[in-house]
């Protein structure tokens, strides 16, 4: 369940993200703005949160991506089931699982507990470097305004 709320933020953010790069670039290659015509004061403020953006698009994107890892014996994920080739060496490999040894089930569940916390950490890195990106770029232009 954690695992689906960590997803589901990483891709609201994602999205968001992308809407506001893509109407920035909307922008750039229509060439009604570019960051060149801001003073050069102002300017390395602009690039340094387009920087931010594009980080945060890459870690909100790592966060998303699938990880299918491979290991050795039993069932305790589908990316396992993938190794039987008939439904008679699921059920056999799926008995020994539930044999009551629980370290298979222990493996995965810290697995996942990993994989949960890596993508809590991209979705946290990711947030403040959009937050920082919004700030620079349109602090950029409003200073810009000022001058």
């Amino acid at each position: 369940e954690e695992l689906t709320r960590a997803d589901t933020k990483a891709q609201v953010l994602l999205g968001i993200a992308g809407l506001g790069i893509g109407a920035v670039s909307g922008g750039l290659l229509a060439g009604s703005w570019s960051p060149l015509k801001l003073h050069p004061g102002v300017q390395w403020l602009w690039w340094a949160g387009a920087g931010c953006a594009l980080a945060a698009l890459f870690c909100l994107a790592q966060a998303v991506y699938p990880r299918i890892t491979k290991r050795s014996s039993g069932i305790s994920y589908f990316g396992d089931v993938r190794r039987y080739k008939s439904t008679a060496e699921i059920i056999d490999a799926l008995r020994r699982t539930a044999d009551g040894d629980l370290t298979e089930l222990a493996e995965q569940i810290r697995i996942v507990s990993a994989i949960v916390v890596r993508k809590y950490t991209l979705i946290r890195w990711g947030f403040w470097l959009l937050l920082i990106a919004v700030v620079a770029t349109v602090g950029s232009a409003v200073i810009q305004l000022a001058l």
